[in-house]
């Protein structure tokens, strides 16, 4: 069977295919990498399939050559690790996005996905393969960060289920502790004011901003896994709605509080 092949359109969606991979790949391995050395290496990597996908005449030889050759040149130029472990583990990450965003690309290319526009429907399949990994690294992120916490207020104990939030950088410009967020149902009545209440200044990411009403308690018990972490006197935000629905949670903790002692 006879078929026409076109080096600008294969080179198009190399390029495209393994720029998505790549950035997906840095996005699951935690790299902070600039856009342009991301298509940088995709345009590289995109010229060297070109080249070897003409001269090898096996295709065998020429995935060989593009996974044990070109790949790990391209993850000194894109992720530049800084030692061997770095180096294998980004190159390993690499090779399995590569490999799920193919078995992605020929199940759906069995089931009509790649009938027509071939190459449309490649680089599509290869958004939908990244989506999905995207998708479970966010939520097996989730899933890590949730862990159990004990507050210790007015010799009271609660037991409350916290989400440990790296973005959250939230201080008490007063005590210049860092501020963890809970709904203001966790404590009940005694946020009355007069009992500890006070106000502090914030902002977020979406541009809220306004007066938190927050309670020194007495202790916080952070249990993650083989550890238990104990804070004294920690500073609470007491947040009415629209903070917690989302995640299910009671307690958003301050990430600093994870590497140091409040």
């Amino acid at each position: 069977m006879r078929y026409e092949w076109y080096a600008d359109v294969f080179w198009l969606t190399c390029f495209l295919t393994d720029l998505i991979a790549f950035l997906t790949a840095a996005f699951v391995d935690g790299q902070r990498v600039k856009p342009g050395r991301g298509v940088a290496a995709a345009a590289l990597s995109a010229f060297m399939e070109t080249i070897l996908f003409v001269v090898m005449n096996r295709y065998i030889r020429y995935r060989m050559a593009m996974a044990f050759g070109i790949n790990p040149l391209l993850i000194l130029i894109f992720m530049r690790p800084k030692g061997l472990k770095e180096f294998f583990k980004g190159y390993l990450t690499v090779c399995g996005v590569i490999l799920f965003i193919g078995g992605v690309q020929s199940f759906l290319g069995e089931t009509g996905g790649g009938n027509g526009h071939q190459s449309f429907w490649l680089i599509l399949e290869a958004l939908v393969s990244a989506g999905l990994i995207c998708f479970l690294k966010l939520r097996r992120g989730y899933r890590q960060n949730l862990c159990q916490v004990e507050l210790v207020y007015k010799g009271q104990h609660m037991m409350l289920k916290g989400f440990c939030d790296t973005g959250n950088m939230l201080r008490d410009p007063y005590t210049g502790k860092p501020v963890s967020i809970a709904g203001e149902h966790v404590i009940g009545e005694k946020t009355e004011e007069g009992a500890g209440v006070r106000y502090i200044p914030y902002r977020t990411l979406g541009n809220e901003h306004g007066l938190l009403k927050v309670l020194t308690v007495d202790k916080m018990y952070i249990y993650l896994p083989g550890k238990k972490l104990e804070v004294m006197r920690p500073v609470i935000g007491l947040k009415e709605n629209g903070l917690l629905e989302e995640k299910s949670v009671d307690l958003i903790l301050n990430g600093a509080l994870l590497t140091e002692r409040g």
